[in-house]
């Protein structure tokens, strides 16, 4: 008697042992989204929040410290706020989540380009 599986009988029963896992997974999938989104929602608001607290710091950030390209300081510093105060409602909901999440991933790239000590 021949006690041996070959690599097909092996990977089924590896495959079979695994689908309740992996179904776990697939139910917790969109949880994990979710979190994930939130967080990211949560640090831009939080930002945003700052920025609205005291205006008068933030235009003066926006005149003197970050050189933002093609923008004045003032444009600069309201597109920004608004930016960061809108587009994380949105990704947090879900509505127009991925172009939400472009927005903030190009507002980023902006950042790191207007603010030489990042």
């Amino acid at each position: 008697m021949n006690n041996t599986l070959s690599i097909g009988q092996a990977w089924q029963r590896c495959q079979s042992r695994l689908q309740p896992v992996t179904r776990g997974l697939d139910v917790l999938a969109p949880m994990g989204d979710l979190l994930l989104r939130l967080w990211v929602a949560e640090v831009f608001f939080k930002s945003a929040l700052t920025k609205i607290a005291s205006f008068d710091t933030t235009l003066a950030l926006f005149a003197y410290e970050f050189q933002v390209p093609l923008l004045s300081p003032t444009v600069a510093a309201w597109l920004g706020t608004g930016v960061e105060l809108v587009f994380p409602l949105l990704l947090a909901i879900g509505l127009t989540g991925r172009f939400s999440a472009f927005v903030l991933f190009l507002f980023n790239i902006v950042a790191a380009i207007s603010y030489p000590d990042l």
